[in-house]
């Protein structure tokens, strides 16, 4: 797997898919416009300050209790965390699927981890950010 962007070779797709990732978070922070965007939910800030406090707020994993695994949001109170569940989510909901054998999950990093303890070694790439599947195309020289 030949890295187009620094013509880095690596040995298998989940290590060529760990290296592109590397290369979108320098991107991020290189570009303003890109490093002030959530990458959970993709809402735009004006300052990396106020995305700061959107992650905290939002997205914090910290307190397990109050974190809807399904869409990845933090709320206040277990209270708020049941409410929401109740109108947002259907029992036994699994929005998250793998592209490639159909194994799905309620949670979007139990996909991706099916796919890299599944799939490494295949030429399969998997975006982490929206779980498509690309096939990896090269050609020898």
């Amino acid at each position: 797997f030949k890295c187009y962007t620094c013509s880095k070779v690596l040995k298998s797709n989940i290590k060529y898919m760990n290296h592109i990732r590397h290369h979108i978070e320098h991107e991020r922070q290189q570009n303003p416009d890109i490093s002030d965007s959530c990458q959970r939910c993709f809402k735009r800030f004006e300052t990396p300050f106020q995305l700061q406090c959107h992650l905290e707020t939002m997205h914090n994993t910290a307190n397990p209790d109050t974190f809807c695994k399904i869409c990845e949001i933090s709320f206040k109170s277990e209270k708020a965390l049941q409410s929401h569940m109740l109108n947002e989510h259907q029992p036994r909901e699994m929005p998250y699927a793998c592209k490639l054998c159909g194994f799905r999950s309620s949670i979007l990093s139990d996909v991706e981890s099916h796919f890299r303890r599944t799939h490494e070694g295949t030429k399969n790439l998997l975006c982490t950010f929206c779980l498509k599947v690309s096939f990896y195309m090269y050609v020898k020289l």
